[in-house]
């Protein structure tokens, strides 16, 4: 959702003709496609320590995403309008890993000072969940003129338990302008997570 569709829907009135008046058909336009995405990721650091260039870390890792259909927006805006079908493809992921890291950098003073670092990490899986829409042309509720029908077929995965390796390396350059410090990295290269269940 970006500022300028945050601030149009600020205040906006779906009911009443006035200045502030958004019609629901002009809301659900702004959706691009057939379904609305959320993304969310939990980090919890756990451990960190280091002395010289040595370090080590823990945390916790979380990542949430769930897919609405557009049509679920359209029911609650709209009712749910006769003879139309609305298609209830609902899915979504989760998963939760524990990362372990030992770190090792070095600092090089030339003309322009610089650090190297690398990071090993072993990954611990805890959870993986994931649920899709598996009906052949759709899950789906209909509403007739005296009775409602629907069919829905969803299927749910899961692992727990798993292992994986990562690595992490980064570049810090020191006193670029004005005491400035500049830092680039490459995060999870070569990463995989590999679940004991199927």
């Amino acid at each position: 959702m970006s500022v300028k569709l945050y601030n149009d829907l600020s205040g906006a009135d779906f009911e009443n003709n006035g200045p502030d008046y958004m019609s629901t058909e002009d809301l659900l336009s702004y959706i691009d496609g057939d379904e609305i995405n959320i993304h969310t990721g939990l980090t919890i650091p756990i451990l960190s320590l280091s002395y010289k260039g040595i370090g080590i870390s823990s945390m916790n890792r979380t990542y949430f995403s769930m897919e609405i259909p557009q049509s679920l927006l359209d029911i609650m805006l709209n009712g749910n309008t006769l003879g139309q079908r609305f298609l209830l493809g609902i899915g979504g992921e989760a998963v939760s890993a524990n990362e372990f890291g030992l770190s090792l950098s070095k600092k090089f003073n030339f003309s322009s000072p610089f650090s190297i670092g690398i990071t090993a990490k072993y990954l611990q899986g805890l959870a993986y969940l994931r649920m899709k829409d598996v009906n052949k042309d759709g899950s789906y509720i209909m509403t007739e003129q005296t009775y409602f029908h629907g069919e829905g077929k969803y299927l749910v995965e899961q692992a727990f338990g798993g292992y994986g390796i990562a690595l992490d390396f980064g570049v810090n350059f020191y006193d670029i302008l004005d005491h400035w410090t500049l830092g680039f990295s490459l995060v999870n290269i070569g990463g995989t997570l590999s679940w004991s269940s199927d």
